[in-house]
């Protein structure tokens, strides 16, 4: 099973959280002033924050936690709750928690591997218009990991995450899937993406 493609997929789908802005450190005064606190104490501080928005239930509150504690984004790394908040948020439908959960599934981040999981939550984000995840799902189709291979399906969620700007998905990469498509499969494709792109225009009107 060649896996070569989908390692930098997840890379770009760990590091960027599009729709999720966080908040900045405002500058310390002067030390004569006011002390400036140790490092551990502003984590510990920001943590304190996050957490209290993300127990109102708010699902972007719980995706900005989640995706704090997976990174060690301003507080200390810790991928079980990360993993924990981020399926509180995806569950509610947070496009971001979704695909940042997905890729913890596939690799096994913060608790077992789950493909199947990994799959539905990718399948999710990707369908709300999440680029790294329709490139991720694309992948998984065309090497048949955590899913029956599916030229098809790869085709389509590889020419959608390419046109969205991922440049992990080459031309080679289609082209390689495109020829195993037959004829009637491609005008499936066809009716398939005009359906998506209307769909998607009808979610941002």
């Amino acid at each position: 099973m060649n896996l070569k493609w989908l390692i930098p997929c997840l890379a770009s789908s760990l590091l960027f959280a599009s729709e999720i802005t966080y908040p900045t450190q405002a500058p310390a005064q002067p030390e004569e002033l006011q002390q400036v606190p140790i490092e551990k104490d502003i984590a510990a501080a920001k943590l304190a924050e996050a957490l209290k928005q993300a127990k109102t239930g708010d699902a972007d509150a719980e995706t900005r936690l989640g995706i704090m504690l997976l990174l060690g984004s301003e507080v200390e790394k810790n991928l079980p709750e990360a993993r924990k908040w981020l399926t509180r948020a995806a569950q509610k439908g947070q496009k971001d928690a979704q695909a940042k959960l997905g890729a913890m599934l596939f690799l096994g981040l913060g608790g077992p591997i789950d493909l199947p999981q990994s799959l539905k939550w990718f399948s999710a984000a990707a369908d709300q218009g999440d680029v790294y995840s329709m490139g991720c799902l694309g992948v998984m189709y065309a090497t048949g990991t955590g899913i029956e291979r599916s030229a098809p399906d790869a085709f389509f969620w590889l020419y959608l995450a390419k046109s969205g700007g991922d440049t992990d998905v080459t031309d080679q990469m289609l082209y390689g899937v495109a020829s195993q498509l037959t004829p009637e499969q491609k005008d499936q494709i066809l009716k398939r993406l005009e359906a998506f792109v209307e769909k998607q225009k009808q979610l941002h009107i």
